[in-house]
């Protein structure tokens, strides 16, 4: 079993390809874990922020939290 996305990284949809911080977990009675990854670059002057299967996210640093989140 795959462990759990660590929030506060720089994560990485490996369907997408989509690229930012995981910023909060949501646990559902029947589906899988989803992530919500948040842009660090601004889109129509606001982040985007896009859930994800937690089992498709792979860490995309170096074991480093991103600064600003704790």
């Amino acid at each position: 079993m795959k462990k759990s996305i660590e929030l506060g990284r720089r994560v990485k949809d490996s369907i997408t390809g989509f690229i930012g911080i995981a910023v909060d977990r949501t646990e559902f009675l029947y589906c899988c874990p989803m992530i919500n990854v948040r842009s660090e670059e601004l889109r129509e002057g606001r982040p985007l922020t896009i859930s994800f299967d937690e089992a498709g996210l792979e860490y995309d640093d170096n074991k480093k939290k991103v600064e600003g989140f704790k």
